[in-house]
């Protein structure tokens, strides 16, 4: 494949018997450049979610491809959930050194790679606290750092702030920015939350529905905050036309005027 990360072409998914089918999303195109933050944007029933698991090898496409940037050992790709899901009876460290305990090379792992791991997300403090013993936030941290420790190219990130309160969710995105840019990672984050996609986002797109598709895609670049509130505004009216049923369309623009230029933070 290319030097991108992650590309999918034609995508569709349908669920149901033959004659009873429900199209999910149809003839879908994205592609990932490396090092980015790409945010899928869209109401629930977009599908977002179920192409998640399609790109991390969970779930398959009836129709389509997906290219995934190699790893030795099949799709170089980790994904983090909603909920943290550790498992109760490991403590911090063990939870975070899963991720190569069942990684195929798991043999070679790099000597310190998890205390390494630990100290970036701010867990050196918790290694032997039980699950238990965690708030929502460092939980969620924990699973991250699960996923990062395994050094994927791709991490695949599902709604995972979606279920903290406000201040716990503001503190994470953060946090993820900075882990993010200080490791260069590639992420792509699906949400149904204009401004935390926003915040995080250098591109986002959004999903149509019923069937899904790329309605639109919005490009950040860092350091402009001129457009903040008109860029807010207008995201905001397409994801409500899409929530409503109807697909956004730009009047008096030519197809390359899509890209919209803005600040990547509120």
């Amino acid at each position: 494949m290319a030097a991108y990360p992650l590309r999918v072409t034609g995508g569709t998914r349908r669920f149901g018997p033959r004659g009873r089918q429900f199209t999910v999303f149809e003839d879908l195109d994205l592609t990932v450049e490396d090092r980015e933050i790409f945010v899928l944007l869209g109401p629930s029933g977009c599908g977002k979610s179920t192409l998640l698991r399609v790109i991390a090898g969970l779930d398959d496409l009836d129709a389509g491809e997906v290219e995934v940037a190699p790893g030795k050992h099949g799709r170089d790709v980790g994904i983090v959930f909603q909920q943290p899901l550790l498992l109760p009876w490991l403590n911090v460290r063990d939870n975070v050194a899963l991720g190569l305990r069942y990684r195929a090379n798991r043999g070679a792992q790099e000597a310190g790679l998890i205390e390494e791991t630990m100290a970036e997300f701010g867990l050196g403090d918790l290694a032997g606290a039980y699950p238990d013993e965690l708030s929502g936030g460092q939980a969620q941290r924990v699973s991250l750092a699960r996923t990062v420790v395994t050094r994927p190219r791709v991490i695949l990130l599902d709604e995972p702030f979606g279920a903290l309160d406000p201040l716990t969710r503001k503190t994470l995105q953060q946090w993820l920015l900075g882990i993010q840019q200080s490791l260069g990672l590639t992420v792509v984050m699906v949400t149904h939350d204009v401004q935390e996609a926003l915040l995080l986002g250098d591109r986002v797109a959004l999903m149509s529905q019923s069937p899904g598709r790329i309605s639109r895609t919005w490009t950040l670049p860092t350091g402009e905050r001129g457009r903040q509130l008109q860029l807010r505004d207008e995201v905001l009216r397409a994801y409500a036309e899409v929530a409503s049923g109807a697909v956004a369309k730009p009047s008096g623009r030519s197809a390359g005027a899509l890209n919209e230029v803005a600040s990547s933070t509120l």
